[in-house]
């Protein structure tokens, strides 16, 4: 996957359009990073086999996800593998990214993928051909306890850090999410950093946030005191330092398990 330039914008527009649970006054800031080539057919034509692994998918390589983007810019979604009923079309959450989708098992043409929309962690069908694949060898593991974050590549760990999470009555919504959106901030030194990484993630307590749908991110901030403590509407804050590591290391669909 071709290195994309970061969406540069001014913190205010940024919290409009991710607009979730961030910090007691911050949201999301992100970037994207180097991905594995896109998955060969199996021999013989044979189908993907989906080999579930903690925190992502791996399918047909142990240890990558496999994410899925829309061909053009919007995928049908189906009640089922083999089915001719049309229940939606999906566009992206933001017509400025491409709609990218995590892969959570496979059948024969057919993908089951998490989707960035309310109900959290909701799933739906959509045909193999809609999409183009690609192995992603990232993943972040998000401890909410004991507010930690760690990133892993191929099943090892890079890296482990602190990180501040939501209060008590605005929490991070555990589950297994995914990148969506990456942003690079107009004002570093603000309360969202320098960057912010939205997710497919939304506030389980505010259906809104600013003038956003109340979607969690990843971000930077300029508070590093609440670094380790609960301070958030539910976005996840980082150091500037991290956050600017990782908005140029992860790319748009690697897997964000989320654990509270």
């Amino acid at each position: 996957m071709k290195r994309r330039r970061l969406l540069a914008l001014p913190a205010a527009v940024v919290l409009a359009v991710i607009g979730a649970g961030c910090a007691a006054g911050g949201r999301p800031a992100a970037a994207p990073g180097p991905s594995t080539p896109a998955p060969r057919p199996a021999p013989g034509g044979g189908a993907l086999v989906a080999t579930p692994a903690p925190g992502h998918s791996a399918l047909g390589r142990p240890g990558f996800s496999l994410v899925a983007q829309a061909r053009h810019g919007r995928v049908g979604l189906y009640r089922g593998p083999g089915s001719h009923r049309l229940v939606r079309m999906l566009h992206s959450p933001d017509g400025r990214f491409p709609l990218v989708l995590l892969v959570k098992q496979a059948r024969p043409g057919w993908l089951q993928v998490y989707l960035p929309v309310r109900p959290n962690q909701s799933t739906g069908w959509i045909r193999q051909a809609d999409v183009s694949l690609r192995y992603d060898g990232y993943r972040v593991e998000v401890d909410v306890h004991r507010r930690r974050l760690s990133v892993w590549r191929s099943g090892v760990v890079l890296d482990r850090q602190p990180i501040g999470v939501g209060q008590v009555l605005t929490p991070t919504p555990g589950g297994i999410y995914y990148i969506i959106q990456e942003f690079r901030l107009s004002d570093p030194g603000g309360p969202y950093g320098p960057y912010a990484l939205g997710i497919s993630a939304y506030s389980n307590v505010l259906q809104s946030f600013g003038s956003g749908p109340g979607q969690i991110a990843l971000h930077g901030t300029n508070d590093p005191g609440g670094i380790g403590a609960k301070v958030s509407h539910g976005c996840i804050h980082l150091r500037n330092r991290e956050i600017t590591r990782l908005a140029h290391l992860l790319p748009l669909g690697t897997p964000v398990l989320i654990r509270a």
